[in-house]
């Protein structure tokens, strides 16, 4: 077995695990207030997942399976924000939702990160809905997705979904924050 197909999600210790699901709540918590997700918090997460990802490779295999599970870790992490980095370019998503899904991708492993990530996507669905009808502008938001596509189609250029100052924030979901709360079920099931 290769040193990255090992168990996906990285067992690390209540010391690790504490400061990351503190820091998610956080980030939930900021994105459902101001619809930001703050750097610092993204940053001081990612560092103790890598840090106890390190370590758990390193009581495996030393200095290599340190190097090797830290490599995996930011591999997970490129991975991911490849991979999600197209919607952030449509501006279907916000930069924080790009980099909470890295950061729970690398932690968690890919298959369980995705499912974390399909299950945030879900929830921020559901929540779009509710949204949509409490305010009575479902017609309105499908016309406009109607209209979007077609100019897609017509002029054969890609541009951004959501503009911050034609639609404001009646229309924006804290997508980051379902990511968290997919997160929880995920290592709540597993």
């Amino acid at each position: 077995m290769r040193p990255c197909e090992r168990r996906e999600m990285v067992e690390i210790s209540f010391f690790w695990e504490l400061p990351v699901w503190i820091a998610l709540g956080v980030c939930a918590a900021e994105d459902i207030r101001r619809f930001r997700i703050p750097n610092r918090v993204v940053a001081l997460g990612m560092a103790v997942c890598f840090l106890g990802s390190a370590a758990a490779g390193w009581t495996s295999g030393g200095l290599w399976g340190a190097a090797v599970s830290g490599a995996c870790f930011l591999g997970r992490a490129a991975l991911v924000t490849a991979a999600a980095f197209p919607a952030y370019m449509l501006g279907m998503t916000g930069a924080g939702d790009i980099k909470v899904m890295a950061w729970l991708g690398a932690w968690m492993g890919l298959w369980p990160g995705l499912l974390a990530i399909g299950t945030g996507l879900v929830l921020g669905a559901v929540l779009a809905l509710g949204k949509l009808l409490y305010q009575g502008s479902m017609i309105h938001r499908f016309l406009y997705l109607k209209a979007y596509i077609g100019q897609m189609i017509q002029q054969k250029i890609i541009i951004a979904y959501y503009n911050e100052g034609r639609d404001g924030h009646s229309s924006v979901i804290p997508l980051g924050a379902c990511f968290c709360v997919g997160a929880f079920f995920v290592k709540m099931w597993s």
